[in-house]
């Protein structure tokens, strides 16, 4: 016991004392560094799980298909546009060609057609001497009977 005695820790208990609450307090420094890091860990995955569950959620992918199908929408409305647009042309460009076609247009324009039983003659080697003709005219038709029937190439 004697040798207990003059041991320092006997002699000057206060250091054994303060060295074992610096042991202490670096303990609790360890351990609140662990548990902050732990925490702020813990906090990122629960974000990135947060982040993820959202991303699965019905309803986010509802918006994405709504926003998906509006953009369609956009595009397909755009593009009936212009196919309308291309259709009108083609069908004012078809009735130009047309009017241009109109028998009553081209008599209008000093131009006579003939007819013979009700057909348009084309040719004069479709009439004969004698044949009855119809001439239309833009004021009004003559009938004529035909006296000589001669080819000749315009």
């Amino acid at each position: 016991m004697k040798k207990c005695s003059q041991s320092v820790i006997f002699r000057q208990p206060e250091r054994l004392y303060d060295g074992y609450l610096q042991r202490l307090d670096q303990l609790q420094l360890r351990l609140k560094q662990s548990l902050r890091t732990r925490i702020s860990d813990n906090k990122q995955l629960v974000q990135a799980r947060t982040h993820q569950l959202v991303q699965l959620s019905p309803i986010t992918k509802i918006q994405r298909s709504q926003d998906r199908l509006g953009q369609l929408d956009k595009l397909l409305r755009s593009q009936m546009a212009l196919v309308y647009d291309a259709k009108v042309a083609e069908v004012k460009r078809l009735s130009e060609a047309l009017l241009m076609l109109d028998t009553s247009r081209i008599v209008a324009r000093g131009y006579a057609i003939v007819k013979k039983e009700e057909s348009v003659v084309d040719s004069v080697e479709s009439l004969k001497k004698k044949d009855q003709v119809t001439l239309l005219m833009r004021d009004g038709q003559v009938e004529l009977e035909v006296k000589d029937v001669k080819t000749k190439e315009i």
